[in-house]
């Protein structure tokens, strides 16, 4: 439904009225508008997870164990 207004601002004002009067009419008529209802289906399947490498023991570095901000010397 295109809805024609003079100016834009006018659009939303005539939209709730044009609305207002079609659900009222709707009552009058006795037309009923069910709301909209969705069904959800859930499956689950398996899904297969890639192996993944078992990391070996981490060894430190240099850079792993240098303070990021080491104290002047005194």
């Amino acid at each position: 439904m295109i809805l024609g207004v003079g100016e834009f601002s006018d659009q939303y004002r005539i939209r709730h009225e044009f609305i207002k009067r079609l659900h009222r009419r709707y009552r009058s008529e006795g037309i009923s508008v069910p709301a909209p209802r969705r069904i959800v289906s859930v499956h689950q399947t398996e899904i297969p997870q890639p192996e993944l490498p078992i990391p070996g023991p981490r060894v430190a570095t240099d850079a792993m164990t240098t303070p990021v901000n080491p104290t002047p010397p005194v």
